[in-house]
C-alpha cells in the first residue's frame, strides 16, 4: 500500500482515491494528501542533498482530473463542505465510470483544492483525483 501524496512529481498530484462511505456526509478531496511539508527546500537543494522529493503540496492547481470507476451513482464536486446536488456549490456532476475534468483546458489562475468536496448519490462510491500543474 502506497502513503498519503504530499509532493508533486512532474505537474501532477496525485489526490487518490476518494471514497465516500456515506452518501449526503461529503468528504474534503484532499482527504489522502500527507500534510504540507514545510521547510524541505527547494528541488534543487533536495537533490544535491539525496532527499529529492519533489515540490512540497501547495493546494493550489489549474485543473482537477477525475475518474468514476466502476460507481452505481453519480459524484457531485461541489464548492465547500456542502451535500448532494446544489444550485450554488455544485461544479461538476459526474456520471459512473467516467473521466471528467475541472476545468476542461487549464486554468488561467489557480485552484485551491482545499475548498473542493466530494458527495455521492450512493454509499461507497469513489472518485479518483488528480490535480495537474500545482503552484
Amino acid at each position: 500500500m502506497s502513503v498519503p501524496q504530499n509532493h508533486l512529481f512532474g505537474g501532477i498530484c496525485p489526490l487518490g482515491i476518494i471514497t465516500v462511505t456515506t452518501s449526503g456526509v461529503p468528504v474534503p478531496i484532499t482527504q489522502n494528501v500527507g500534510s504540507q511539508q514545510a521547510g524541505q527546500g527547494t528541488p534543487w537543494a533536495q537533490a544535491m542533498s539525496g532527499t529529492f522529493q519533489g515540490r512540497p503540496f501547495s493546494g493550489n492547481c489549474r485543473q482537477l482530473i477525475l475518474s468514476t470507476p466502476g460507481n452505481s451513482g453519480v459524484i457531485y464536486i461541489n464548492y465547500g463542505n456542502v451535500a448532494g446536488l446544489d444550485a450554488n456549490a455544485t461544479m461538476l456532476v459526474i456520471a459512473p465510470n467516467q473521466i471528467a475534468y475541472l476545468p476542461t483546458g487549464m486554468c488561467d489562475s489557480n485552484i485551491d483544492v482545499t475548498s473542493i468536496w466530494v458527495d455521492a448519490a450512493s454509499s461507497s462510491d469513489i472518485v479518483v483525483v488528480a490535480a495537474a500543474d500545482g503552484s
